[in-house]
């Protein structure tokens, strides 16, 4: 199941769907756990919401921007401690600009060009 998180960025909360995948390792009594962040990029904004996504996606259509959108998935090994919560978090927060630059650089050659 998923859960809505509001991860604290710099400027800004961001808010994404967080999970768990849990996957039994053979012939070990070892279960990994990742934790997992998942939130899409729909006509230039993020949303976390499969409803508010396809929203926003047909309103962008139907004004004529298109159909652009992208998945964002991040995940870690999660020990069960915040200690992996901090790093997604340190992480998202170094790596979201650059992350968004490459999602948009498509459109923004297809507009210039």
């Amino acid at each position: 199941s998923l859960a809505q998180r509001v991860v604290p960025l710099q400027a800004t909360a961001f808010t994404v769907r967080e999970g768990q995948l849990l996957q039994n390792d053979s012939g070990s009594t070892r279960r990994q756990r990742l934790r997992v962040w998942q939130t899409y990029w729909i006509d230039g904004a993020y949303v976390d919401s499969d409803v508010a996504g396809k929203l926003r996606a047909a309103w962008a259509r139907l004004n004529g921007r298109g159909d652009d959108s992208a998945v964002l998935m991040l995940f870690i090994d999660d020990d069960g401690t915040t200690q992996a919560e901090a790093q997604l978090s340190r992480f998202l927060s170094q790596a979201l600009p650059a992350l968004t630059n490459a999602i948009e650089a498509p459109r923004r050659a297809q507009r210039s060009g």
